[in-house]
């Protein structure tokens, strides 16, 4: 089964010496993914990538190879092992990664500065529970979020006493859509994290992952 994202994140945070890294669970996952996806990296690309210090990368990328998750290459930089591409793997069956989205030209659908997006696969199969995935993405660093499902092909936004959809946002839902440019499924849920920064609400995205055990 390979190594569970739960040990990942105890082991790669874990303080030694009395000191705890300068990383959390958002740089973690993304760097797992990065590394899947757009890999190898060097210790300074990730590190622009992720807006932390080399010397937190450094200890990243140890930890993660202490795991046999992670190797480095003097040439390429760090790339995942079998073992790292494994649980990304496990991970990429059940969401599409966070994604920064433009939201300039919304109305009603712009809840602030920024907003980033994350797909959980299948997961409209049973009804949401809308708030506690809001309250959940607002602690980890979102200021508001919104919940929607695939339906036949349509985007229907989800609030706590039902579906919520009306003439006021059928035109921004299908610009939304548009923006995604992923193949979308019936039952899909979309989540989308907004806040002042785009740091924010991407991380807030990751930490969901995290703690809401989405693997």
């Amino acid at each position: 089964m390979g190594v569970k994202l739960h040990r990942i994140i105890s082991h790669a945070l874990a303080p030694r010496r009395g000191i705890k890294p300068m990383i959390n669970e958002a740089h973690i996952v993304k760097t797992l993914i990065l590394l899947y996806t757009h890999g190898p990296f060097g210790r300074q690309s990730l590190s622009k990538i992720l807006g932390t210090g080399e010397s937190s990368i450094r200890t990243l990328i140890r930890r993660l190879k202490e795991l046999n998750l992670v190797d480095v290459s003097k040439a390429g930089g760090a790339y995942l092992t079998k073992t790292g591409e494994s649980v990304v793997e496990i991970l990429l069956k059940k969401i599409v990664p966070p994604k920064i989205i433009d939201i300039s030209d919304l109305e009603y659908l712009k809840l602030s500065r920024k907003a980033c997006t994350m797909i959980l696969k299948g997961f409209c199969k049973k009804y949401p529970n809308v708030l506690r995935i809001r309250d959940s993405l607002i602690r980890h660093g979102a200021e508001a979020a919104l919940i929607i499902c695939v339906k036949e092909g349509k985007l229907v936004l989800l609030s706590p006493q039902g579906n919520g959809i009306d003439e006021t946002t059928i035109k921004e839902l299908n610009k939304l859509k548009t923006k995604l440019n992923i193949e979308l499924r019936n039952e899909d849920l979309i989540l989308i994290s907004y806040a002042d920064t785009s740091e924010k609400c991407e991380t807030s995205l990751y930490k969901f992952i995290v703690f809401e055990g989405i693997v």
